[in-house]
């Protein structure tokens, strides 16, 4: 990652009187969502766990030909292209992710492009194969 964010808790500071006050330039107290959409899922599919390394730089999209032909209208609804394709799988389901899987031209760019290395390839060509057997 380019950047490394850590929640540190409430704000405080010493600077008053040498002693700790807390809120002094900021929030008194500090609130933690965690949201899985599918992740611990996806952590026990062998094939969708490679995605969750995604960083979502976007360099599959710009390498992908069908991503570029559709102007950006193939992909998931939260990310378009092949990270897209993967991401629908964990957040809203293999069957739906595997359906715009079969758009996929197989090309390989996305695995070039990935500069996790994640193989978007194989990630897509397994969801085509659990969409074909499904049918």
């Amino acid at each position: 990652p380019t950047y490394v964010s850590l929640i540190a808790g409430p704000s405080s500071t010493g600077d008053i009187g040498h002693r700790r006050v807390y809120g002094a330039h900021g929030p008194v107290e500090v609130h933690v969502v965690l949201v899985d959409n599918g992740r611990r899922r996806a952590a026990g599919d062998v094939l969708l766990r490679e995605q969750l390394r995604c960083i979502r730089c976007g360099y599959c999209q710009f390498v992908c030909p069908v991503w570029g032909q559709t102007a950006n209208n193939w992909g998931g609804s939260a990310y378009g292209g092949p990270m897209g394709v993967a991401w629908t799988a964990i957040t809203e389901g293999v069957e739906r992710g595997a359906a715009l899987a079969m758009l996929c031209l197989g090309c390989g760019r996305c695995d070039l492009a990935c500069p996790v290395e994640i193989p978007l390839s194989k990630v897509i060509w397994g969801l085509k194969e659990r969409y074909v057997a499904k049918a």
